[in-house]
């Protein structure tokens, strides 16, 4: 007997919330962060997230997901 295991990787893209000015309002936000340990956590995270590797998250509804980053006070990333 023979298995044959075929893995795809899967890329997803992350779209960013623009407001009417074209400000990316979460990347102004991560740049704000002074703690450069949770600003490298939540950029490995996102970049993760759009390689298929979601970590510890869960679909809130309609396309919207909680990506939950432990450190400092528990960073919530949507």
């Amino acid at each position: 007997m023979t298995l044959i295991r075929i893995y795809t990787k899967m890329n997803y893209a992350i779209q960013y919330y623009l407001t009417s000015d074209q400000v990316n309002v979460a990347g102004k936000w991560l740049r704000s962060l002074r703690d450069q340990i949770a600003k490298a956590k939540i950029a490995k995270r996102i970049s993760r997230f759009e390689n298929g590797n979601f970590g510890d998250h869960k679909p809130c509804r309609d396309g919207v997901w909680e990506m939950r980053v432990d450190e400092g006070p528990g960073y919530r990333v949507y």
